[in-house]
């Protein structure tokens, strides 16, 4: 992706999120497609039999691992000298903007593109599979395996497959996501 591109696709995107706070020193936002997915899961959830705290629950732990994901993306930013001004956080991940015309041009490089690309989708899938781990040692009577993978009922598998899926799902050749 250009230089210019990723910062266009980030401004316009950014009339649609709302700030939730700055982190050492970037603002992070959270796209209102958060919001509208917590609304469709809500009743979607209702309409199964779910109760709304399960389903808010599952929506945190979506929420929680794109924040992995961006943290990680962060930190990598912070290891090659790339200074971020904002993190988008949308339900497939997020989008970073660069606080300088250099780090802009750094992050544009092919390599340092593919580095990064490839951070995102290793730290969902690593942190994944660190929880199938956890949870099969703590609690062995979960079946991680068994469907459906990510429901409101069975918030333990979810937890797992969440960080999994989302890491593939950024794998895929599209954009804003990693592979792209």
């Amino acid at each position: 992706r250009k230089a210019g591109t990723a910062s266009a696709y980030n401004g316009a995107m950014r009339g649609w999120s709302f700030p939730v706070g700055r982190y050492f020193g970037v603002e992070v936002r959270i796209h209102a497609f958060f919001l509208l997915l917590l609304a469709m899961a809500i009743g979607v959830g209702s309409l199964a039999g779910a109760t709304t705290g399960r389903v808010l629950m599952l929506w945190c732990l979506l929420l929680f691992a794109v924040i992995v994901r961006e943290a990680a993306r962060a930190l990598a930013a912070a290891w090659f000298g790339l200074e971020l001004r904002s993190i988008l956080l949308l339900p497939t991940g997020g989008l970073m903007t660069y606080a300088t015309l250099e780090a802009t041009e750094r992050a544009a490089d092919p390599p340092m593109q593919r580095r990064m690309a490839v951070i995102g989708p290793l730290a969902s899938i690593g942190f994944g599979l660190l929880l199938g781990a956890i949870v099969l040692g703590s609690a062995p009577g979960v079946d991680l395996i068994d469907k459906p993978w990510i429901a409101p009922s069975h918030l333990l598998r979810a937890m797992v497959w969440l960080n999994i899926l989302l890491g593939a799902i950024n794998l895929l050749p599209a954009l804003p996501l990693a592979g792209g």
